[in-house]
């Protein structure tokens, strides 16, 4: 599995809320894994794919849901 990079950060985020609630072709889980929350790094697998998106604010939310138990 290769890993792609996507600047996600730099979406207004009206925008980025856009993308998420707008219906995918994805079928089946999708798992994201925070591999370095000081550079924002977030792996992102869904079925066969991998891809390394790099959002400091996405992964901060992600490392203080797990946190919360959430």
């Amino acid at each position: 599995m290769g890993a792609t990079t996507v600047g996600v950060g730099l979406f207004a985020p009206d925008v980025a809320a856009a993308a998420v609630t707008r219906p995918s072709h994805q079928r089946g889980p999708v798992v994201a894994y925070v591999s370095d929350v000081s550079t924002g790094e977030v792996l992102v697998m869904a079925g066969e794919r991998e891809i390394k998106v790099l959002d400091p604010l996405l992964a901060a939310r992600l490392v203080r849901a797990a946190g919360s138990g959430r």
